[in-house]
């Protein structure tokens, strides 16, 4: 997207650190409401859900849950 972390962080008003963390794989630090707006962010739902399917034990002890419709 042509977007470095910091601006990537203002447009979706989070904190830098957390993208860090999803881009660096730091599960411990990567909560699934700020990973699935990132997510949709970068137009990853898809994958992302393909993943999860295909790997869900990880998923689920990483606490990778699926994506919830806004409401």
């Amino acid at each position: 997207m042509g977007l470095n972390i910091k601006e990537a962080a203002a447009k979706l008003k989070m904190p830098q650190y957390r993208l860090k963390a999803a881009e660096g794989g730091i599960s411990r630090e990567i909560k699934p409401d700020i990973f699935w707006k990132y997510c949709n962010f970068l137009g990853l739902d898809e994958f992302v859900q393909q993943w999860i399917a295909a790997n869900e034990e990880l998923a689920i002890e990483i606490d990778l849950t699926p994506a919830r419709e806004e409401t």
